[in-house]
């Protein structure tokens, strides 16, 4: 990456008439245009997606806290813990 900078017009003298908007300009391009280069955009499928239109956020902490309870249950193995679990 820094080879890349450096071989860019970042790392040559910025011309003496150059503006601010000008230099900036030519940052954020060369950056954009190198960070495009080196890691292109790709499409990543999300795997957690909706169960159910319906399956909203308060299905999913239900859920979430039902889940938990199964698993301090198979942890501990005490009754306390197995009515909570099938209670949740």
């Amino acid at each position: 990456m820094c080879r890349e900078v450096a071989n860019s017009q970042l790392g040559c003298e910025p011309p003496s008439t150059a503006s601010a908007a000008d230099l900036f300009k030519t940052y954020d391009d060369t950056l954009r245009r190198l960070a495009d280069q080196l890691a292109p955009e790709r499409t990543v499928k999300c795997r957690l997606r909706p169960l159910c239109p319906w399956f909203d956020a308060e299905y999913r902490a239900v859920r979430r806290d039902c889940r938990r309870q199964e698993r301090l249950h198979r942890r501990t193995r005490d009754a306390a813990s197995k009515v909570a679990h099938v209670a949740a």
